[in-house]
C-alpha cells in the first residue's frame, strides 16, 4: 500500500485522537506520476506560532559511522519521563526521553511526538528498530508494524529492564533476523515498546538499556505556520534526518480542531522543483493542485504540500490556501537556531 493511502487510513482512524507518527513518515516514499513516491522516514516536529524550537543538524563524521552530538534534537535537562510522567505524549514539541546511543549508528533517524505517543525510529547497517512511549498501553498495542516479520509472534516471556518488569516476544524473521518486541514500564504510569531486529533477547534488552528517561529532547521543523484555521492547533509533529540526502530530509505538522477536522503540512528536501507553474496564490507562494485534496508548491529547499483530503478531513481548499499563505521557512535549513 502506498504511503499516502496508509497515512490517510491511520490519520482518519485517529482523527481527534492519537496519530501514529511512525506510520506518518516511516513509510514515506517517492510518488510517481501525479504523486511522487517518498522515502521511508519518521518525524518529530515542534509547536509552531511562537513555540517552534530548534533541531540540531546531522552530519556524517569523516572517520566514524556515528551521529555527531549536534545531530540530535536539542536536549531539555529535567524534562524526562521520570520528572514529568503525566506529560508523555501530550506535547508535540517535547520527547520525554533521550536515545543518543540507541541511534548512534543509524543512517536515518525520525522523531515524533504528540497525541498520546512519542517515537524514534532508526535504520542503519547494524540496527533497525522503533521505540515508542505512551501512557496508554492501548496506544502501544495499536501501533502499525513498520518492520518486516512473519507476523506470527510467539508467547511473551517475562524479563526485567533496569530492574523494571517487562515482557519480550520473538517474531520470526523472513529471510533475515528475528524481530523482537520488548515492552516494559520504565517509569510508573509510562509504557515503552521497543521493536528491533536482533539475534536474541539479550541484544534488544541491552539496546533498551541505552534509553534514558531523566531528560528530554526539544524538536522542531524548519518552518512555521503563522495562519491556522479557527480553533485549530498542532496535533502531531515530526522530523526526519538522512545521512545521504540531509541533514534535514522531511518534516510535517498535523493541524486539527476539537471537531475532528484536520490537515497535514509536509515539507521535503528537494534541490529542484519540477518546473510546473502554479495558478493558486497563497500569500507569497504560488501553488498548484496535485491530485485530489493536495496543494503543492516549491519553497527552497524543497517541496511543500498541504493535504486537506486523503491526509486531511473536514477542511476546504480555501482553508488549505490560507494555511499555505502563512508558511514561513527558516532562514537556513542547516541552522537550527533559525528554526
Amino acid at each position: 500500500m502506498e504511503f499516502d493511502d496508509r497515512l490517510a487510513a491511520t490519520l482518519r482512524q485517529h482523527a481527534g485522537g492519537a496519530v501514529d507518527a511512525a506510520a506518518l513518515v516511516a513509510g514515506a516514499r517517492r510518488r510517481g506520476a501525479g504523486i511522487r513516491r517518498r522515502r521511508a522516514l519518521g518525524w518529530v516536529g515542534a509547536v509552531v506560532l511562537g513555540v517552534c524550537a530548534g533541531v540540531a543538524v546531522l552530519s556524517r563524521p569523516a572517520t566514524t559511522h556515528q551521529w555527531a552530538t549536534s545531530a540530535l534534537p536539542v536536549a531539555l535537562p529535567g524534562q524526562g519521563a521520570q520528572q514529568h510522567p503525566a506529560a508523555v505524549g501530550t506535547d508535540p514539541g517535547v520527547l520525554h526521553f533521550t536515545a543518543d546511543a540507541l541511534v548512534a549508528g543509524a543512517d536515518t533517524v525520525s522523531w515524533s511526538a504528540g497525541r498520546g505517543t512519542e517515537t524514534v525510529e532508526f535504520r542503519g547497517p547494524d540496527r533497525q528498530g522503533r521505540l515508542t512511549l505512551a501512557r496508554d498501553a492501548a496506544a502501544l498495542d495499536g501501533l502499525r508494524q513498520t518492520l518486516a516479520s512473519s507476523g506470527q509472534p510467539g508467547a511473551p516471556a517475562e524479563v526485567a529492564v533496569a530492574g523494571r518488569a517487562g515482557t519480550v516476544t520473538r517474531d520470526p524473521g523472513v529471510g533475515g533476523p528475528d524481530l523482537w518486541i520488548l515492552r516494559w514500564e520504565p517509569v510508573g504510569g509510562v509504557r515503552a515498546r521497543l521493536d528491533m531486529y536482533a539475534a536474541d533477547s539479550t541484544a534488544v534488552m541491552a539496546a533498551a538499556g541505552e534509553v534514558r528517561f531523566d531528560g528530554g529532547l526539544r524538536c522542531a521543523v524548519p518552518f512555521r505556520l503563522t495562519v491556522l484555521p479557527a480553533g485549530a492547533r498542532v496535533r502531531q509533529c515530526s522530523v526526519g534526518f538522512d545521512r545521504a540526502s540531509g541533514p534535514f530530509s522531511e518534516g510535517s505538522l498535523v493541524v486539527g480542531d476539537d471537531q475532528g477536522r484536520w490537515l497535514t503540512v509536509r515539507a521535503q528536501r528537494s534541490e529542484h522543483g519540477d518546473g510546473r507553474a502554479g495558478t493558486i496564490t497563497a500569500g507569497p507562494w504560488t501553488a498548484r493542485r496535485q491530485g485530489s485534496g493536495i496543494l503543492e508548491t516549491f519553497v527552497h529547499p524543497g517541496q511543500v504540500e498541504v493535504f486537506f483530503d486523503g491526509l486531511g478531513e473536514g477542511y476546504a481548499e480555501t482553508d488549505a490556501v490560507a494555511v499555505l499563505s502563512g508558511y514561513t521557512p527558516a532562514d537556513d535549513v542547516n541552522d537550527p537556531g533559525s528554526w
